[in-house]
C-alpha cells in the first residue's frame, strides 16, 4: 500500500470528522455528564477511523514510529474536540446572566406622558 496523496489525508481527516455532527447537536442536552459522555464516545468513533484508516500507511515504519504518528494524531484529535465542547458548549456563569424583567402594571397614581393622555372633547 502506496502513501496517501495530501488531498486523500485532508478528505480522510474531514470524514473522521463528520462523527461531530450529531455529537455536538446532542450536546445541547444541557446535562453535563450526558455531554461529556458523548464527547468521549464521539471522540473514541472519530479517532477509531482515523486510526484504522491511518494504520495501513503507518505499519511499516517501526513500532516507536508508528506508535508516535498515531498518538499525536489521536492527542491533536481530542484537543480539537475538547477545544470545541470547552469553547462552545460551557454554561454561562451566573454573574452574566441577566434576570428577566418583571412586568408590573403602573399603579393608578401614575401620570401618563402627555402623548398618551386620553384626547377629551370640547
Amino acid at each position: 500500500m502506496g502513501l496517501y496523496t495530501f488531498l486523500e489525508t485532508v478528505c480522510v481527516y474531514g470524514y473522521s470528522l463528520f462523527v461531530f455532527i450529531p455529537t455536538v447537536v446532542l450536546w445541547l442536552i444541557p446535562v453535563q455528564w450526558i455531554q461529556w459522555l458523548f464527547g468521549a464516545l464521539g471522540l473514541a468513533l472519530s479517532a477509531a477511523g482515523l486510526v484504522f484508516t491511518l494504520w495501513p500507511v503507518v505499519r511499516e515504519d517501526t513500532r516507536l514510529v508508528a506508535a508516535a504518528l498515531l498518538s499525536t494524531v489521536v492527542l491533536l484529535h481530542a484537543l480539537l474536540a475538547l477545544g470545541c465542547k470547552l469553547y462552545f458548549f460551557q454554561p454561562l456563569p451566573l454573574d452574566h446572566v441577566v434576570p428577566a424583567p418583571q412586568a408590573t402594571p403602573p399603579s393608578p397614581n401614575v401620570l401618563l406622558p402627555s402623548s398618551i393622555q386620553p384626547m377629551t372633547t370640547s
